[in-house]
């Protein structure tokens, strides 16, 4: 898992969350660690948190804001907006921000998932069920891809670099995928799933 590891060396370098996590003083990392369990385990966010927390948190790019309404959008990996990326286990319907943070849920919690998404180049459906690491079906191809087109997040990742990171749905595409954007990654499933799952460790446990 070379190139996976270097990925996530990569990404921590560009962005940091885990390390930001651990900045934080005691009442935001409680709050970080509530938002994260109510949107993993419920799919929504039942408790409400002073306005101060939230914008400390949004300020290190923890949580995504909704800049009209001052609500709390999403938390990496999930998204409480509707993306290309839905996540469906344990009764919860829930969004990802990008294809890697889809991987991500179950790898981490360990969750039985099933992922509709689509392919980044053609549209083309594509379904993945996940048990944990592990994975039980792919379609419409066994060698689906994750796409990385590495790029500064700015203030919000969401709304840049994860929109960058996508789904390909067999080798060939990927490649001609790759082709198009100097400098990005391609990865196989394998590797797309331990990268996204020892990313999110630190930042989800």
């Amino acid at each position: 898992m070379i190139r996976a590891e270097n990925a996530i060396e990569r990404l921590n370098t560009l962005l940091p969350l885990a390390q930001r996590k651990q900045q934080l003083d005691e009442e935001s990392l409680t709050a970080s660690l509530k938002i994260m369990q109510q949107l993993a385990f419920y799919g929504r966010i039942n408790d409400k948190f002073e306005t101060d927390i939230i914008n400390k948190l949004s300020g290190q790019d923890l949580i995504v804001i909704d800049e009209k309404t001052g609500k709390i959008k999403g938390a990496y990996p999930f998204s409480l907006q509707q993306t290309a990326h839905h996540l469906v286990y344990n009764e919860v319907n829930i969004y990802a921000m990008c294809a890697l943070d889809a991987l991500a849920v179950s790898a981490v919690y360990g969750f039985r998932m099933k992922i509709t998404s689509q392919c980044g180049l053609t549209e083309t459906p594509i379904t993945i069920i996940l048990n944990g690491d592990s994975t039980e079906k792919v379609s419409p191809f066994n060698d689906v891809q994750l796409g990385v087109q590495w790029q500064d997040p700015g203030s919000c990742a969401a709304d840049n670099l994860c929109l960058q990171m996508v789904f390909l749905k067999d080798r060939k595409t990927a490649e001609q995928w790759q082709s198009r954007f100097a400098g990005s990654d391609i990865f196989t499933l394998d590797e797309a799933i331990y990268f996204a799952g020892e990313y999110f460790k630190p930042l989800l446990k």
